[in-house]
């Protein structure tokens, strides 16, 4: 493949000098579709768009099938419609092309709260601005929740009867990993009698990890797409495990305005651990930042990333951040950082507003207990 365009669009987040719209795919993807289409006034509606996009999330893993659905989108669509279409696929912004394309339509409370079946972007940790002694004291004074940051996938599993939905933080539907019903998927079959058999619809919001039952700890979480394609059903091998922390939605009634420990209250009331499948994620109740520290040094010990602190009254903001969550790290905190001595060997480009330009370093460090262990070694007598 040596085509100019086919290159470039492989390498979209790769910056040039020439080009300024790279880590942008749905940009770069105009940029080039406009130079080869003779489009000039598309022809498809937003009905016909609705069954596409219906087509490509049926035939996940189909790729053939994709992209007869994509051509068929190319043979009708202006390359500014195909921009706008590749940013719905991405960002699941089916609501905008299906209702919101008709100005006098308005949102009404129930849309602009979860859905079951329906991605949304959860509420995140804000980072404390100030001395771990001003972030408590900005919860009131009052006793708050601490919860070890975990290393793994943002995860949201929506359940109706036997049927689930599991989606990502930014809106990618992972359900054909997981499972859409008992039967299916990686995870699904082994959590279904986790549920108490009163529950009819539920929306929890956690973690995926990956549990290694032979080690009985969490991997990293590059492991997981791993184990979560494996089909060989194993009990030693590595398995995706899914830590719940919060608790969204039940049996038709949002939970949004309920504050955080009566959704954790009732979320372990919901369901119950089987372990390396579906677990709560460990808490504790603070009240000074020495108790923060103390949780902090347990957590370095055991090599985690860090913590986070929430209000017991705070509500859920979807796609919000305050200073109800807070997000601690060691190197946020006096004398918990450490510095490390480490050579630059490679770069990741970055997308979206991160894009032009490398976002992320990869740096390796001196494995230095080989040259301990030539230090002592005796000279041959």
């Amino acid at each position: 493949m040596r085509d100019p365009d086919a290159i470039r669009l492989l390498n979209w987040k790769k910056p040039t000098e020439r080009d300024t719209t790279s880590g942008d795919f749905p940009t770069v993807l105009f940029d080039v579709v406009s130079k080869r289409s003779s489009i000039i006034e598309g022809t498809l509606s937003v009905d016909e768009l609705n069954g596409l996009l219906d087509e490509l999330s049926q035939n996940m893993g189909k790729q053939e099938i994709q992209s007869k659905v994509l051509q068929r989108v190319y043979n009708r669509t202006t390359p500014e419609e195909q921009r706008w279409i590749v940013r719905i696929i991405l960002k699941d912004l089916k609501r905008v092309a299906w209702e919101l394309w008709d100005q006098s339509y308005r949102l009404n409370a129930e849309d602009k709260a979860v859905q079951l079946f329906h991605a949304f972007a959860p509420m995140l940790c804000k980072r404390p601005t100030k001395k771990i002694e001003d972030s408590v004291r900005e919860m009131g004074g009052s006793e708050f929740i601490i919860e070890e940051k975990l290393d793994g996938e943002r995860m949201q599993i929506h359940k109706r009867g036997n049927e689930y939905f599991y989606c990502s933080r930014k809106g990618k539907d992972y359900t054909y990993l997981y499972g859409k019903h008992i039967g299916s998927g990686s995870l699904t079959p082994f959590i279904d009698e986790a549920f108490d058999p009163r529950i009819n619809s539920i929306i929890l919001d956690g973690e995926m990890l990956v549990w290694d039952p032979v080690s009985e700890r969490n991997l990293p979480f590059g492991t997981l797409k791993t184990a979560a394609l494996d089909k060989s059903k194993k009990e030693h091998n590595p398995r995706p495990c899914f830590k719940v922390f919060d608790l969204l939605y039940l049996n038709g009634q949002s939970l949004l305005h309920r504050s955080t420990s009566f959704r954790k209250k009732n979320m372990r009331n919901c369901l119950k651990e089987i372990t390396g499948r579906i677990e709560f994620a460990v808490e504790y109740r603070g009240k000074t930042a020495k108790d923060v520290r103390e949780r902090m040094d347990e957590v370095m010990a055991q090599r985690g990333e860090g913590l986070v602190i929430k209000h017991p009254l705070s509500k859920y903001i979807l796609n919000g951040r305050n200073m109800d969550w807070i997000k601690v790290k060691p190197e946020y905190m006096d004398n918990m950082g450490e510095t490390v001595d480490v050579l630059v060997v490679a770069g990741n480009y970055g997308s979206g507003k991160r894009g032009g330009g490398v976002s992320t370093l990869v740096c390796a460090v001196m494995d230095d207990r080989l040259l301990a262990d030539d230090d002592n070694d005796e000279e041959p007598k």
